[in-house]
């Protein structure tokens, strides 16, 4: 069965996470470590997780980012106080989880052939969020956070 996986990723998880984010400041802070597993909590909290192939490889898109963000971001407050959920060793370690979860739903929908294009689907949305959160846009870092709390 062929799922739209990038559509069910934009109509469910998508509106989550903008109505649960967009409660912070209007105004982009330096993200500190409090600040960061508040938000990745309040994600968590929210209930709503990865359903589809699109959808739990956009999360490890997401899960990669933050990889690279906590390896080579030269903060080492955040890096000390972030916690071990949010550290790079458990961003690398969920986001091949969340790889190995598209895989088999894929294969149990026989859709295993979407995977290559879902991927891309997933990279492009990871990089637009993450472009976002690096340039400080308004409430970028939260909503991205939050969305790792999603991202289980």
């Amino acid at each position: 069965m062929k799922i739209g996986s990038s559509i069910r990723f934009v109509s469910v998880f998508a509106p989550a996470v903008i109505m649960c984010c967009t409660a912070s400041s209007a105004a982009a802070e330096p993200l500190d470590a409090a600040t960061a597993r508040a938000s990745f909590e309040e994600g968590r909290a929210t209930g709503v997780t990865p359903q589809t192939p699109g959808e739990y490889l956009s999360c490890a898109a997401m899960w990669d980012r933050w990889e690279y963000f906590m390896l080579s971001a030269n903060t080492p407050d955040l890096k000390r106080g972030i916690g071990k959920a949010l550290s790079a060793p458990a961003a690398r370690k969920q986001a091949a989880k969340l790889r190995q979860k598209a895989r088999a739903l894929a294969k149990r929908w026989d859709d295993v052939d979407d995977l290559p294009a879902l991927t891309a689907e997933g990279e492009a949305y990871a990089d637009a969020q993450y472009a976002a959160f690096i340039t400080s846009q308004p409430d970028a870092a939260h909503d991205f956070l939050m969305s790792l709390g999603i991202c289980k």
